[in-house]
Protein backbone atom coordinates (compact mmCIF):
# COMPACT_ATOMS: atom_id res chain seq x y z
CA UNK A 1 0.00 0.00 0.00
CA UNK A 2 1.15 3.44 -0.80
CA UNK A 3 1.53 6.58 1.45
CA UNK A 4 -1.30 8.36 -0.97
CA UNK A 5 -3.26 5.43 -0.19
CA UNK A 6 -2.78 4.94 3.56
CA UNK A 7 -3.37 8.90 4.22
CA UNK A 8 -6.89 8.63 1.67
CA UNK A 9 -7.89 5.78 3.98
CA UNK A 10 -6.57 7.94 6.79
CA UNK A 11 -8.48 10.88 5.86
CA UNK A 12 -11.76 8.62 5.20
CA UNK A 13 -11.61 7.29 8.84
CA UNK A 14 -11.28 10.62 10.21
CA UNK A 15 -14.44 11.53 8.21
CA UNK A 16 -16.12 8.95 8.98
CA UNK A 17 -15.18 9.47 13.13
CA UNK A 18 -16.49 13.57 12.91
CA UNK A 19 -19.54 12.09 11.15
CA UNK A 20 -20.33 9.59 13.67
CA UNK A 21 -19.53 12.11 16.88
CA UNK A 22 -21.93 14.97 15.11
CA UNK A 23 -24.35 12.11 14.83
CA UNK A 24 -24.04 11.36 18.52
CA UNK A 25 -23.92 14.95 19.75
CA UNK A 26 -27.00 15.35 17.65
CA UNK A 27 -28.81 12.74 18.78
CA UNK A 28 -28.20 13.93 22.92
CA UNK A 29 -28.83 17.42 21.92
CA UNK A 30 -32.81 16.23 20.61
CA UNK A 31 -33.36 14.04 23.44
CA UNK A 32 -32.00 16.85 25.96
CA UNK A 33 -34.13 19.59 24.44
CA UNK A 34 -37.04 16.88 24.18
CA UNK A 35 -37.46 16.23 28.12
CA UNK A 36 -36.90 19.86 29.28
CA UNK A 37 -38.68 21.78 26.74
CA UNK A 38 -40.58 19.71 24.79
CA UNK A 39 -43.60 22.06 25.03
CA UNK A 40 -41.32 24.80 23.28
CA UNK A 41 -40.67 21.65 20.76
CA UNK A 42 -44.35 20.86 20.17
CA UNK A 43 -44.99 24.20 18.83
CA UNK A 44 -42.26 24.15 16.79
CA UNK A 45 -43.00 21.26 14.61
CA UNK A 46 -46.89 22.48 14.64
CA UNK A 47 -45.41 25.50 12.64
CA UNK A 48 -43.16 23.62 10.50
CA UNK A 49 -46.42 20.77 9.88
CA UNK A 50 -48.60 24.28 9.21
CA UNK A 51 -46.35 25.43 6.37
CA UNK A 52 -45.60 22.10 4.80
CA UNK A 53 -49.34 21.42 4.41
CA UNK A 54 -50.63 25.16 4.33
CA UNK A 55 -48.32 26.16 1.27
CA UNK A 56 -45.27 23.71 0.57
CA UNK A 57 -46.87 20.58 -0.23
CA UNK A 58 -49.23 21.92 -2.42
CA UNK A 59 -46.22 23.67 -4.38
CA UNK A 60 -44.10 20.49 -5.08
CA UNK A 61 -46.14 17.24 -4.55
CA UNK A 62 -47.87 18.07 -8.06
CA UNK A 63 -44.35 19.91 -9.54
CA UNK A 64 -42.94 16.47 -8.45
CA UNK A 65 -44.76 14.62 -10.81
CA UNK A 66 -44.88 17.17 -13.60
CA UNK A 67 -41.12 17.23 -14.04
CA UNK A 68 -41.00 13.66 -14.17
CA UNK A 69 -43.45 13.91 -17.22
CA UNK A 70 -41.27 16.57 -18.28
CA UNK A 71 -38.41 14.70 -17.82
CA UNK A 72 -39.77 11.78 -20.18
CA UNK A 73 -41.67 13.35 -23.02
CA UNK A 74 -39.99 16.81 -23.61
CA UNK A 75 -38.03 17.06 -26.77
CA UNK A 76 -35.85 20.30 -27.56
CA UNK A 77 -34.31 19.35 -30.97
CA UNK A 78 -36.16 21.38 -33.05
CA UNK A 79 -35.08 24.55 -30.78
CA UNK A 80 -31.78 24.10 -32.67
CA UNK A 81 -30.40 27.93 -31.52
CA UNK A 82 -31.79 27.40 -28.00
CA UNK A 83 -29.86 24.24 -27.51
CA UNK A 84 -26.92 25.91 -29.11
CA UNK A 85 -26.76 28.89 -26.99
CA UNK A 86 -27.67 26.53 -23.85
CA UNK A 87 -24.03 24.76 -24.53
CA UNK A 88 -22.32 27.76 -25.64
CA UNK A 89 -23.59 29.75 -22.42
CA UNK A 90 -23.09 26.67 -19.39
CA UNK A 91 -20.30 23.90 -21.53
CA UNK A 92 -23.29 21.58 -20.37
CA UNK A 93 -25.03 19.06 -22.92
CA UNK A 94 -27.72 20.61 -24.67
CA UNK A 95 -30.26 17.90 -23.72
CA UNK A 96 -30.21 19.69 -20.26
CA UNK A 97 -32.16 22.33 -21.28
CA UNK A 98 -35.25 20.98 -19.79
CA UNK A 99 -33.59 21.02 -16.72
CA UNK A 100 -32.76 24.09 -16.79
CA UNK A 101 -36.53 25.34 -17.42
CA UNK A 102 -37.74 23.24 -14.73
CA UNK A 103 -35.14 24.74 -12.01
CA UNK A 104 -36.11 28.47 -13.02
CA UNK A 105 -40.14 27.58 -12.80
CA UNK A 106 -40.68 24.95 -10.70
CA UNK A 107 -38.84 25.87 -7.17
CA UNK A 108 -36.95 24.10 -4.92
CA UNK A 109 -35.67 21.39 -5.06
CA UNK A 110 -36.76 20.67 -8.84
CA UNK A 111 -33.93 21.65 -10.63
CA UNK A 112 -31.65 18.89 -8.19
CA UNK A 113 -34.49 16.11 -9.04
CA UNK A 114 -33.94 16.36 -13.08
CA UNK A 115 -29.97 16.99 -12.99
CA UNK A 116 -29.99 13.82 -10.85
CA UNK A 117 -32.27 11.56 -13.26
CA UNK A 118 -30.76 13.04 -16.59
CA UNK A 119 -27.22 11.78 -14.90
CA UNK A 120 -28.66 8.51 -13.59
CA UNK A 121 -30.06 7.92 -17.54
CA UNK A 122 -26.31 8.42 -18.74
CA UNK A 123 -27.34 11.71 -20.43
CA UNK A 124 -25.18 14.00 -19.28
CA UNK A 125 -21.59 13.74 -17.16
CA UNK A 126 -21.12 13.63 -13.72
CA UNK A 127 -19.16 17.30 -13.85
CA UNK A 128 -22.39 18.12 -15.83
CA UNK A 129 -24.81 17.32 -13.41
CA UNK A 130 -22.40 18.86 -10.41
CA UNK A 131 -22.68 22.16 -12.65
CA UNK A 132 -25.70 21.61 -13.43
CA UNK A 133 -28.27 21.12 -10.43
CA UNK A 134 -26.44 24.39 -8.84
CA UNK A 135 -27.42 27.02 -10.86
CA UNK A 136 -31.06 25.52 -12.06
CA UNK A 137 -32.12 24.63 -8.39
CA UNK A 138 -34.08 27.78 -7.54
CA UNK A 139 -37.14 29.45 -5.65
CA UNK A 140 -40.29 29.22 -7.70
CA UNK A 141 -41.56 32.09 -9.03
CA UNK A 142 -44.97 32.00 -8.01
CA UNK A 143 -43.74 32.02 -4.16
CA UNK A 144 -40.96 34.67 -4.36
CA UNK A 145 -43.06 37.44 -6.12
CA UNK A 146 -46.71 36.96 -3.87
CA UNK A 147 -45.46 35.08 -0.76
CA UNK A 148 -42.13 37.10 -0.02
CA UNK A 149 -42.61 40.03 -2.23
CA UNK A 150 -46.11 40.55 -1.70
CA UNK A 151 -46.69 39.09 1.92
CA UNK A 152 -43.72 39.87 3.39
CA UNK A 153 -42.22 42.86 1.72
CA UNK A 154 -45.67 44.32 1.05
CA UNK A 155 -45.12 44.46 -2.31
CA UNK A 156 -44.75 42.33 -5.57
CA UNK A 157 -42.56 44.41 -7.33
CA UNK A 158 -39.71 43.89 -4.82
CA UNK A 159 -40.79 40.09 -5.23
CA UNK A 160 -40.12 40.58 -8.96
CA UNK A 161 -36.75 42.48 -8.91
CA UNK A 162 -35.71 39.55 -6.10
CA UNK A 163 -36.74 36.97 -8.81
CA UNK A 164 -34.85 39.22 -11.72
CA UNK A 165 -31.94 38.84 -9.47
CA UNK A 166 -32.19 34.79 -9.00
CA UNK A 167 -32.71 34.13 -12.87
CA UNK A 168 -29.22 36.61 -13.63
CA UNK A 169 -27.33 34.66 -10.79
CA UNK A 170 -28.30 31.81 -12.33
CA UNK A 171 -26.74 32.38 -15.16
CA UNK A 172 -23.70 34.09 -14.12
CA UNK A 173 -23.11 30.80 -12.02
CA UNK A 174 -23.39 28.30 -14.66
CA UNK A 175 -21.34 30.51 -16.81
CA UNK A 176 -18.61 30.83 -13.82
CA UNK A 177 -18.39 27.22 -13.18
CA UNK A 178 -18.55 26.26 -16.90
CA UNK A 179 -14.64 28.09 -17.57
CA UNK A 180 -12.58 26.18 -19.25
CA UNK A 181 -15.13 23.07 -19.41
CA UNK A 182 -16.32 21.30 -22.69
CA UNK A 183 -19.76 19.74 -23.15
CA UNK A 184 -19.75 16.20 -23.71
CA UNK A 185 -21.31 14.84 -27.19
CA UNK A 186 -25.25 13.65 -27.08
CA UNK A 187 -25.19 9.68 -26.19
CA UNK A 188 -26.92 8.00 -28.49
CA UNK A 189 -27.74 4.89 -26.94
CA UNK A 190 -29.00 6.21 -24.28
CA UNK A 191 -32.83 6.70 -23.40
CA UNK A 192 -34.91 8.66 -21.29
CA UNK A 193 -37.20 6.54 -18.71
CA UNK A 194 -40.47 6.09 -19.92
CA UNK A 195 -43.52 8.08 -17.74
CA UNK A 196 -45.43 5.73 -14.99
CA UNK A 197 -48.08 7.79 -13.35
CA UNK A 198 -48.13 5.36 -10.26
CA UNK A 199 -44.14 5.06 -10.20
CA UNK A 200 -43.90 9.25 -10.10
CA UNK A 201 -47.09 9.17 -7.85
CA UNK A 202 -45.28 6.93 -5.09
CA UNK A 203 -41.66 8.75 -5.82
CA UNK A 204 -43.58 12.18 -5.35
CA UNK A 205 -44.66 11.43 -2.36
CA UNK A 206 -42.09 9.63 -0.51
CA UNK A 207 -39.97 13.17 -1.69
CA UNK A 208 -42.45 15.34 -0.58
CA UNK A 209 -42.55 13.84 2.80
CA UNK A 210 -38.50 14.22 2.88
CA UNK A 211 -38.77 17.64 2.43
CA UNK A 212 -41.37 18.70 4.92
CA UNK A 213 -39.54 16.12 7.57
CA UNK A 214 -36.30 18.62 6.61
CA UNK A 215 -38.77 21.54 6.54
CA UNK A 216 -40.19 20.62 10.07
CA UNK A 217 -36.32 19.61 11.94
CA UNK A 218 -35.68 23.52 10.92
CA UNK A 219 -38.62 24.77 11.82
CA UNK A 220 -37.33 23.55 15.67
CA UNK A 221 -33.80 25.04 14.97
CA UNK A 222 -35.08 28.64 13.76
CA UNK A 223 -37.65 28.96 16.43
CA UNK A 224 -34.87 27.65 19.18
CA UNK A 225 -32.37 30.03 17.88
CA UNK A 226 -34.57 33.24 17.81
CA UNK A 227 -35.46 32.85 21.48
CA UNK A 228 -31.66 32.58 22.20
CA UNK A 229 -30.95 35.40 20.03
CA UNK A 230 -30.93 39.22 20.50
CA UNK A 231 -34.01 40.18 18.33
CA UNK A 232 -31.92 42.27 15.99
CA UNK A 233 -29.34 39.85 15.04
CA UNK A 234 -31.70 36.87 15.00
CA UNK A 235 -31.82 36.88 11.33
CA UNK A 236 -28.27 36.69 10.54
CA UNK A 237 -27.58 32.79 11.00
CA UNK A 238 -31.41 32.33 9.15
CA UNK A 239 -30.02 33.88 6.01
CA UNK A 240 -27.78 30.72 6.15
CA UNK A 241 -30.30 27.96 7.50
CA UNK A 242 -33.77 28.31 6.47
CA UNK A 243 -34.27 31.22 3.47
CA UNK A 244 -38.30 31.42 4.57
CA UNK A 245 -37.99 31.65 7.78
CA UNK A 246 -34.99 34.63 7.36
CA UNK A 247 -36.92 36.33 4.89
CA UNK A 248 -39.67 36.82 7.47
CA UNK A 249 -37.11 37.89 9.89
CA UNK A 250 -35.05 40.46 7.67
CA UNK A 251 -38.40 41.76 6.19
CA UNK A 252 -39.60 42.68 10.39
CA UNK A 253 -36.03 45.17 10.66
CA UNK A 254 -36.04 48.56 10.47
CA UNK A 255 -33.22 48.41 7.69
CA UNK A 256 -34.30 50.18 4.50
CA UNK A 257 -36.35 48.46 1.73
CA UNK A 258 -32.58 48.43 -0.73
CA UNK A 259 -30.82 46.42 2.27
CA UNK A 260 -33.86 43.97 2.93
CA UNK A 261 -34.30 42.96 -0.78
CA UNK A 262 -30.09 42.49 -0.76
CA UNK A 263 -30.55 40.22 2.08
CA UNK A 264 -33.43 38.56 0.96
CA UNK A 265 -31.96 38.42 -2.26
CA UNK A 266 -28.98 36.14 -0.78
CA UNK A 267 -30.84 33.86 0.86
CA UNK A 268 -33.07 32.85 -1.51
CA UNK A 269 -30.26 32.26 -4.25
CA UNK A 270 -27.80 29.93 -1.62
CA UNK A 271 -31.45 28.48 -0.30
CA UNK A 272 -29.74 27.77 3.18
CA UNK A 273 -28.81 24.42 4.34
CA UNK A 274 -32.54 23.43 4.84
CA UNK A 275 -32.83 22.84 0.45
CA UNK A 276 -29.10 21.71 0.70
CA UNK A 277 -30.34 18.68 2.82
CA UNK A 278 -33.18 18.62 0.71
CA UNK A 279 -30.99 18.10 -2.00
CA UNK A 280 -29.04 15.31 -0.42
CA UNK A 281 -31.75 13.11 -1.07
CA UNK A 282 -31.49 13.02 -4.25
CA UNK A 283 -27.80 12.70 -4.18
CA UNK A 284 -27.78 9.68 -2.11
CA UNK A 285 -26.57 6.58 -3.66
CA UNK A 286 -24.61 8.22 -6.40
CA UNK A 287 -20.96 9.63 -6.17
CA UNK A 288 -22.03 13.61 -6.82
CA UNK A 289 -20.16 15.45 -4.68
CA UNK A 290 -22.35 17.64 -2.41
CA UNK A 291 -19.55 20.26 -1.38
CA UNK A 292 -19.52 21.54 -5.27
CA UNK A 293 -23.24 22.18 -5.10
CA UNK A 294 -22.91 24.15 -1.78
CA UNK A 295 -20.11 26.26 -3.03
CA UNK A 296 -22.09 27.14 -6.26
CA UNK A 297 -24.88 28.20 -4.02
CA UNK A 298 -22.61 30.45 -2.14
CA UNK A 299 -21.18 32.08 -5.47
CA UNK A 300 -25.16 32.32 -6.69
CA UNK A 301 -26.01 34.17 -3.31
CA UNK A 302 -23.55 37.07 -3.20
CA UNK A 303 -24.42 37.20 -6.81
CA UNK A 304 -27.99 37.43 -6.31
CA UNK A 305 -27.73 40.08 -3.63
CA UNK A 306 -25.37 41.72 -6.07
CA UNK A 307 -27.77 41.87 -9.10
CA UNK A 308 -30.69 43.04 -6.79
CA UNK A 309 -28.73 45.76 -5.43
CA UNK A 310 -27.88 46.98 -9.02
CA UNK A 311 -31.44 46.66 -10.35
CA UNK A 312 -32.88 48.34 -7.41
CA UNK A 313 -30.56 51.26 -8.14
CA UNK A 314 -31.86 51.38 -11.79
CA UNK A 315 -35.61 50.65 -10.99
CA UNK A 316 -36.06 52.71 -7.75
CA UNK A 317 -38.09 55.25 -9.15
CA UNK A 318 -40.57 52.80 -10.22
CA UNK A 319 -40.49 51.01 -6.94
Amino acid sequence: MTISETNNKDCKKTKKSGIQFFSLFSIIVLLYLSFFISQKINEYVMLGLYLCFGSIVGNIFPFMIITDYIEATADFTSAKKLRRLFEKIFKINSDALGVFIIGITCGFPMGTKSSISLYKNGIISKDECERLMTFTNNISPAFLISGIGASMLSSPIYGAVIYISVFLSAIMTGLLLGIGKRPTQKITNKQRGKFNLADSIKNASFNTLSVCGTITFFSIVTGLINEKSDEHFSFIPMLFLEFSNASLLVASTNFTELIKVMLISFSVAFSGVSVYLQSLNFIKGTDIDGKIYLKGKLLQGLLCSLCSFVIFILTKNFL
